[in-house]
């Protein structure tokens, strides 16, 4: 039976390349076996004693130690197992790479083209179907989770999924020739933080966030 999460996808689609907690066993096994310390400075989390602390969409991530106990502000139910393995995914394969601000469209990536058509269906469309009509609501829904507007389409935003990880979303409204198109690019550093399989979730997940950072903003 598929549990919903936030996305409104059902967990089964997520591409982690297993079974949610199978994929959580495999990496808690791999980051405890990791130079912690090491793993910390690669994504600019923040160690204090026990406590590893790893911003998500401007939300305090907060991973406390030994037992891998995460929480997340604001969340009263607990962090949802897809996020939990999308951080210690991110901790266990970076590579510690600055961004360096050059920006790269999904299915230019290395292994793109496998999961291009999931990237545009879960991610660029639904991007234009949520903000197409009024693009200034990404802007302001962006700037709610700590992001920036940037000069590109008719509105446009970088946001951080994660501290070393940026996502510039881009809005086209709606003209007499053309529909609403959106598109997410990524920095050329992201396969350093990320398999290409986790590029899809953190983008379709930072779309969600947006967008629920959006309706208070609808009239």
């Amino acid at each position: 039976m598929n549990k919903q999460f936030p996305g409104n996808l059902p967990t089964d689609d997520i591409p982690f390349g297993h079974s949610q907690r199978e994929a959580m066993r495999l990496a808690s096994r791999q980051f405890s076996a990791s130079d912690i310390p090491a793993r910390c400075q690669a994504v600019g989390a923040v160690l204090e004693g026990q406590v590893i602390s790893l911003p998500f969409m401007g939300k305090p991530l907060t991973l406390r130690l030994p037992g891998l106990e995460f929480s997340l502000a604001g969340e009263a139910c607990g962090v949802p197992l897809w996020l939990q393995v999308l951080a210690l995914h991110h901790l266990n394969t970076s590579d510690g790479s600055t961004p360096t601000g050059e920006l790269v469209a999904f299915r230019n990536l290395p292994g793109g083209q496998v999961y291009h058509s999931n990237f545009e269906k879960r991610v660029s469309q639904r991007l234009a179907r949520e903000f197409g009509k009024a693009p200034s609501r990404l802007v302001e829904a962006a700037r709610r989770l700590g992001g920036a507007e940037v000069h590109a389409g008719d509105k446009g935003a970088v946001v951080s999924a994660f501290p070393r990880v940026p996502l510039t979303m881009v809005v086209w409204k709606a003209d007499e020739e053309f529909a609403a198109s959106g598109s997410v690019l990524l920095d050329s550093t992201v396969l350093g933080h990320l398999p290409i399989e986790d590029v899809v979730v953190t983008a379709q997940e930072a779309v969600s966030y947006l967008v629920r950072e959006a309706r208070p903003l609808r009239s």
